[in-house]
């Protein structure tokens, strides 16, 4: 079952520590106007970035677009107390699902270099 967060879920997820696991070939712009996700700018210890979260099969996700990235791509983020391979896999699928991506759309994830 996916639900979405109530509004401002930044406020909620600051104390996560997300861990990438995939990236579309899709702007951070494509969840806010097919879906409604509330886009927000924030910077991290690394560098700035555009994202939402979504919660997806009951874990909040972080979709993000960091300054320096290519453009027209967005990265899904997985709390990194999910550290199983084939969970993070399935919830890749799920995510994908969800928001009607396709395979062709998915640049990269975790399991083609599970040591990054």
């Amino acid at each position: 079952m996916s639900a979405t967060l109530p509004k401002s879920p930044a406020t909620s997820a600051r104390s996560i520590d997300f861990v990438p696991q995939a990236i579309w070939n899709v702007p951070i712009s494509f969840f806010a106007n097919n879906f409604g996700l509330e886009i927000e700018s924030s910077q991290d210890d690394f560098d700035e970035y555009v994202g939402a979260y979504q919660v997806v099969d009951d874990v909040l996700m972080a979709i993000r677009h960091y300054a320096g990235h290519p453009p027209n791509t967005a990265t899904l983020y997985v709390p990194s107390n999910v550290e199983d391979l084939e969970t993070i896999t399935n919830l890749i699928g799920a995510f994908t699902q969800h928001f009607g991506l396709t395979s062709s759309q998915l640049q990269w994830q975790r399991k083609d270099n599970p040591d990054l």
